[in-house]
């Protein structure tokens, strides 16, 4: 079973570049509404979660902390996104395994850190699933 990776953006054009960039490597869940996160991580246990920290319905911190107490996700790495000109997430928790991306999320180099976290090579197939 391939690696599932939870990805959450308001951006449905966002979404859908990280879904043609990532779905030959991993099982893509994607929300663009954030109050669908925890249902999704639930249901899905996802090895990863990718998130814009300002998707709309998505409380970042309460997520995060929520997160570190479910025992299937106390260890997930998390990689936080934000929109060009949002101002900086200084109010968010210092969590092991988050880890905080200067700006919009380049699929491409999202792809690289995930392969390289998770140690994958670049020719394994998989199937998206939405949301």
């Amino acid at each position: 079973m391939p690696t599932k990776i939870m990805v959450i953006d308001p951006d449905l054009e966002t979404l859908k570049s990280l879904r043609r960039e990532l779905e030959g490597d991993y099982l893509i869940l994607s929300s663009s509404r954030g109050h669908a996160a925890r249902a999704l991580f639930d249901l899905f246990r996802p090895e990863a979660v990718v998130a814009n920290h300002l998707t709309e319905g998505l409380d970042t911190r309460a997520f995060l902390e929520w997160l570190r107490r479910t025992p299937a996700g106390f260890d997930v790495p998390v990689w936080l996104s934000k929109t060009e000109g949002a101002p900086p997430s200084l109010f968010l928790p210092k969590l092991p395994e988050v880890f905080h991306l200067r700006g919009p999320v380049h699929p491409v180099l999202l792809k690289v850190q995930l392969n390289w976290h998770f140690g994958h090579s670049l020719d394994r197939r998989s199937k998206v699933l939405e949301t």
